[in-house]
């Protein structure tokens, strides 16, 4: 599936991220308040979840997952970093898509914490 496939794109960006030391100043927000901005990612990957409705109407959903544990974070790191990954994922995505059809989400947003997408169908005049 394309989420599937999403998945894996994603993860195969974060996944270089990992038991590595990288200075991410770039990836900070605002004036930097301490000498160091090195940091260790112990974990920085992304998988899919599945979830199953508790209030009684079966509903069945998938999320998209991205872990992220390090031994310290910088200032709004975390926010860009992940909103850089799922940017360049998205361009692969639709780098690799065919030019008939696309399934993909069209607009991301971070609310408390969790990510929303909207999706859009778009069909090639084509057919």
């Amino acid at each position: 599936s394309r989420l599937a496939q999403f998945v894996n794109i994603l993860h195969q960006l974060l996944q270089p991220l990992e038991h590595a030391s990288h200075d991410y100043v770039a990836l900070s927000y605002g004036k930097v308040k301490t000498q160091n901005t090195t940091c260790t990612l112990s974990v920085a990957r992304a998988f899919r979840a599945e979830m199953t409705s508790s209030d009684n109407n079966n509903t069945d959903d998938t999320a998209l997952c991205i872990a992220v544990v390090g031994n310290r974070f910088l200032r709004r790191m975390v926010r860009i970093l992940v909103a850089t990954a799922l940017r360049e994922a998205l361009v692969s995505m639709r780098q690799m898509e065919s030019a008939n059809d696309s399934y993909l989400p069209t607009n991301i947003t971070m609310m408390n914490g969790s990510i929303n997408t909207t999706t859009t169908t778009t069909t090639s005049p084509n057919r």
